[in-house]
């Protein structure tokens, strides 16, 4: 019998400086995370508590002729278009595929030269009637207005920004990505 209690009292020792070893690494681990720990540094041009930006990896099309620039998705590709008929004096189309046929996402910009009266330019390009109208609108700080509905192509948004004697007109054709591209949108000055 005496050797049974000797058995026990072992296993109550033993268990105790289990149980303490135990407390002892896991408080360790605790005051190291917290405590002890390198900080973990934010990726180059992340700031912390701040959201990531979606358009750090996409690039760039600048255009130094028309005085714009905006960025769009890496796999996009561009192509450009000028009007002889003066509809338009150029137009850049950021797309996924190297066809353009509907319906497809792509988003265009065109230039036009700015008329005198911008309610009689809306009309006569199909953007009065039946468009709802945000007057209270701002690209890169200048103001633009805003149209969604519209009877045109499935209700796209269309932004007109009229800067510099030109009609910047932005408009998406059912891309994920416009209103990350729109605030990508910056004038040259």
């Amino acid at each position: 019998m005496k050797f049974m209690k000797r058995q026990r009292g072992i296993s109550t020792t033993l268990s105790i400086l289990l149980v303490l070893l135990l407390i002892v690494v896991v408080g360790g681990a605790v005051v190291y995370k917290y405590y002890l720990a390198p900080e973990e540094k934010p990726s180059v041009g992340e700031v912390p508590g701040e959201p990531r930006d979606e358009t750090a990896d996409w690039k760039t099309y600048n255009n130094g002729e028309f005085g714009f620039e905006v960025k769009y998705p890496s796999e996009y590709s561009i192509k450009k278009y000028t009007e002889t008929n003066d509809t338009y004096l150029i137009m850049i189309e950021f797309s996924k595929y190297d066809v353009v046929e509907m319906p497809q996402p792509y988003l265009s910009v065109k230039v036009y030269n700015e008329p005198s009266d911008i309610n009689e330019w809306l009309q006569q390009n199909g953007l009065g009637e039946g468009w709802n109208k945000n007057e209270n609108f701002f690209v890169d700080g200048k103001k633009a207005i805003y149209l969604t509905g519209g009877f045109e192509l499935g209700a796209k948004p269309i932004v007109i920004i009229p800067y510099q004697n030109k009609i910047f007109r932005l408009e998406n054709y059912a891309t994920s990505y416009f209103n990350q591209m729109l605030s990508t949108f910056r004038f040259l000055e």
